[in-house]
C-alpha cells in the first residue's frame, strides 16, 4: 500500500529524513503488526538497519515527523483515526492510525 499521499497530505514531505524512514516503519508493520508493541526493541532497529543509521536517530526523525503532521494537519489525522486525538500522538500511535486507516481503506 502506498502511504505517500496519506504523508504527503499531513505535511510529511521527502525533504524529511523521517518521510522515507516512516515509509519503512508502515512497510514493516503490514508485514508484522506484532511490531508495533516492540517499537523500541524491534521496529526502531529494523528501520535504522534499512536506513544504515541508528535505531535513536529513527527514533528522533519519526518524532520530528509526528510533530510536524500534528502542526500541519491535525483535524487529517483527527479523521483518519477511530479515536480522536486530543493531543499529539506518539509514533508509536501514529503509526498505528496510518497503518489501520490505511488497512480500512484498501478493504472498503
Amino acid at each position: 500500500m502506498d502511504y505517500r499521499p496519506i504523508l504527503m497530505r499531513l505535511g510529511i514531505t521527502p525533504n524529511y529524513k523521517g518521510f522515507y524512514q516512516m515509509l519503512t516503519a508502515l512497510e514493516i508493520v503490514e508485514a508484522n503488526p506484532e511490531a508495533l508493541t516492540m517499537m523500541t526493541k524491534w521496529l526502531y532497529p529494523a528501520v535504522a538497519k534499512r536506513h544504515q543509521t541508528n535505531w535513536r536517530q529513527i527514533e528522533r526523525s519519526l518524532r520530528i515527523v509526528v510533530r510536524a503532521a500534528w502542526d500541519t494537519n491535525r483535524d487529517f489525522l483527527q479523521k483518519l483515526s477511530p479515536l480522536p486525538v486530543k493531543s499529539r500522538p506518539t509514533v508509536s500511535q501514529f503509526v498505528s492510525i496510518l497503518w489501520k486507516a490505511n488497512v480500512k481503506r484498501y478493504n472498503e
